[in-house]
């Protein structure tokens, strides 16, 4: 008995030794490298900031080594000339050519008592010599540390293992948060996940041509094309050219270093993209791939006023710059351009200016792909993201439609708090864009060919749709996949359905959240200009001074089956216009009484609904109001939603103007124009414009969050009645409810 529980003890343990992943091998090999560099904290007075470069350039100088050794042999198998390679001969076969002084093997024999650190700077001027992309690039400050730590971390750098891709930028990214956690400083702006590079590269397919990424960080996209390109047997530096900017310096020297072990050269710029444009950007380039800060703030927008080559949907009028960048990666695409790039998941339905800018960007047709992302694949951040994918070619796909696509529910969980996609999953991402666009696969995995069993491309419910530019319009021109591809039918497995309402739950709090904190924001702001403007200041007008248009609406002949719509008094409530309760007309409507953006709507008869005031916030189409109902139009010297809040806020008036007997009471049209506005300065008002949209996006995505909890709780009642469901904890608190209920998810 007590053997066989030995040889099952035994058995366990080996089952224990799996083979790891490439992820989780190059998670070990960063942990070890952090362990070994924080020894340089310990035995030296330099500060992180100080050794982080050099850090790197050790790093850099192993895996260009071991490159070097791999080409060495290569050449030396493959040659009958009777001279030895020189460092073009390296550089022809994108390699970084080392002298033997230079030698990761060399520096790492020297005796303890030389001077090694002044041997690695002669070795780091060696290589800038030999490589003429890596001039100025490399440090030279290796004689600050004692010999013998170098020496302990070239031991602990001594890896033989070839992690493959862009391994040298996700252990940078790595020291680079773990950096600036220690100095107290936000990262992950320079790196992009190397999975979201790979999706982004697969359906880019830059084959041949100039790739422009004016937030280029470590250079990661342009590692991810070089290798794109190897795969289908060419060589990179044949095929395209890398063209970046980077606005910070001691980031291009990492990207150049990047782009050297990968063995390709490009031209990064020192420079501000906001501001700078050392390429000459505009009609340039064949791809741009980008993955730009989110949500950027304290952009100087007088500086971009005048650039309307560059941003000519205009400038948003929010301190964020995610629009900014979207016009800029647009801009910079020749005829047949295409741009793939990663963006806040906020930008895909944001309102006001933004939603104007893209509004006409949709109208144009160059969105071709949204792609939604699950929270966790940055190191550093934690919320969901979108990948944009624009074309300037309306040949490869229709341009009057977008394709959707929701991956959330698409990820392998490599760490508590980091995930990625597999190759599979990459390969299943990249088969729905290719079929959307009407090619054919040369390879299908099990799960495209269970969902595309015709290899032709058809809507996935709750995984991808191909959306029209009217539906998209009707929807308020949002661009998050899950308004357009719906949620998926439940499986027999009941728990699979909770675990994908929480998981929307959780990504929907994230936005709110999102959407609260833009609140706090313009609040703020109008805080500060209503200092600036009291009230006793503000102008005295009656409404009619302001307003362009006053006016009943139609009296209308219905008929359910017309695609003109006609609002009525039941159709205003809570301060919002309920469609849903609109009927159908087929009378000529004329042109001023079609319902617009911005026009305010109030009750004008009855009793009980009288005086209730909304406000059109959406683009209205076919849509008129009936008899019952006063259209109510801002005039050009108001702005618009302060307009509309001034009415809500007299709406007591409006109630109490009624005049007529006991069911006949009426609201007039001088009544309405009689109502009293304060205006402020026109800045103030469209500062507190601004605080109110952000209000009104915030609720939006309130009730978005809401629809969701009674479909939870039909879900997972009947569970928990039956027994099937055991809670971990019966005594968990309100704030813990939302993670408990992924944990009973999980048990379940």
């Amino acid at each position: 008995m007590a053997k066989k529980k030995k040889a099952a003890k035994k058995k366990k343990t080996t089952k224990a030794k799996k083979e790891l992943t490439t992820t989780e091998r190059l998670k070990q090999f960063e942990n070890e490298l952090w362990k070994a560099a924080c020894k340089l904290w310990t035995n030296t007075r330099l500060k992180p900031s100080e050794y982080k470069i050099p850090v790197l350039a050790l790093i850099f100088l192993r895996f260009a080594d071991q490159k070097f050794e791999r080409v060495a042999k290569e050449l030396e198998g493959g040659s009958s000339r009777r001279r030895e390679p020189g460092p073009n001969d390296y550089k022809a076969r994108g390699c970084v050519y080392l002298a033997p002084e230079a030698r990761w093997d060399y520096l790492k024999s020297l005796p303890e008592g030389d001077n090694v650190g002044a041997e690695i700077n002669k070795a780091m001027e060696l290589i800038m010599t030999h490589n003429e992309d890596l001039k100025g690039v490399l440090p030279k400050t290796f004689n600050r540390f004692q010999s013998g730590v170098l020496l302990d971390l070239m031991r602990v750098f001594n890896t033989s293992e070839e992690l493959g891709g862009d391994t040298f930028g996700r252990i940078y990214e790595f020291f680079m948060s773990e950096f600036e956690k220690d100095s107290g400083q936000k990262g992950g702006e320079f790196f992009t996940p190397p999975s979201l590079v790979h999706l982004i590269t697969e359906i880019i397919e830059p084959y041949h041509g100039k790739i422009y990424d004016p937030a280029c960080g470590s250079g990661g996209m342009f590692v991810s094309s070089a290798k794109f390109v190897e795969a289908h047997q060419k060589r990179p530096s044949e095929e395209i050219a890398a063209f970046g900017q980077e606005r910070i310096a001691e980031t291009i020297r990492i990207a150049k270093m990047n782009l050297a072990i990968s063995g390709f050269s490009g031209s990064i710029k020192d420079a501000n993209s906001y501001y700078d444009d050392e390429h000459g950007a505009v009609g340039k380039f064949d791809f741009v791939m980008a993955n730009p800060p989110f949500n950027a703030k304290s952009v100087d927008y007088s500086k971009l006023k005048d650039d309307k080559r560059r941003l000519p949907y205009g400038l948003p009028t929010a301190d964020n710059a995610n629009y900014v960048w979207i016009q800029l990666f647009l801009t910079s695409l020749n005829e047949n351009g295409k741009a793939g790039f990663v963006m806040a998941s906020s930008a895909a339905d944001a309102a006001s200016s933004e939603l104007e800018i893209r509004k006409q960007m949709i109208k144009s047709g160059v969105v071709r792909c949204i792609i939604y992302v699950a929270p966790d694949f940055f190191y550093t951040v934690n919320a969901p993201a979108t990948l944009w994918f624009l074309d300037k070619n309306p040949t490869r796909m229709n341009k009057d439609e977008i394709l959707f696509i929701d991956a959330s529910q698409l990820f392998s969980q490599i760490a508590p708090g980091l995930r990625e996609f597999t190759e599979e999953q990459i390969q299943t991402i990249t088969s729905v864009v290719k079929l959307a666009e009407g090619k054919s696969l040369d390879v299908v995995n099990d799960k495209v060919a269970r969902l595309f069993p015709d290899g032709k491309y058809i809507d996935v419910l709750g995984f991808c749709k191909k959306a029209s530019l009217s539906d998209v319009e009707k929807k308020g021109w949002t661009l998050h996949p899950p308004r357009y591809v719906g949620l998926a039918p439940a499986k027999n497995n009941r728990t699979d359905s909770v675990s994908t309402i929480c998981k929307r739950i959780s990504d929907n709090l994230l936005r709110f959240q999102q959407a609260r904190e833009n609140v706090l924001s313009e609040i703020k702001q109008i805080q500060a200009s209503a200092t600036d403007a009291p009230r006793s200041e503000y102008d005295k007008v009656r409404l009619g001074e302001v307003a362009s248009y006053v006016a009943r609406g139609i009296s209308p002949k219905y008929d359910e089956e017309s695609p003109v719509r006609v609002i009525n008094q039941k159709c205003i409530r809570n301060h919002w216009v309920d469609l849903s309760l609109s009927r159908g007309n087929i009378k000529k409507v004329t042109e001023e009484k079609w319902l617009r953006k911005w026009d305010v709507v109030i009750n004008s008869t009855g009793v009980g609904t009288l005086g209730r005031v909304a406000q059109l916030v959406f683009e209205p189409e076919n849509l008129t109001a009936d008899s019952h109902v006063s259209i109510v139009r801002p005039g050009p010297e108001v702005d618009p939603i302060y307009f509309g809040a001034v009415c809500v806020l007299n709406e007591r008036y409006f109630e109490a103007s009624g005049q007529g007997s006991t069911g006949q009471t009426e609201l007039s049209r001088d009544r309405i124009k009689d109502a009293l506005l304060y205006l402020p300065p026109l800045e103030v008002q469209k500062s507190i414009g601004n605080t109110i949209e952000a209000m009104w996006e915030a609720e939006k995505e309130l009730r978005v969050l809401l629809e969701d909890i009674p479909a939870l709780k039909d879900l997972i009642v009947p569970s928990m009645m039956e027994g099937s469901i055991q809670y971990p904890n019966a005594n968990f608190s309100s704030q813990s409810k939302l993670q408990n209920c992924d944990s009973v998810v999980r048990d379940a």
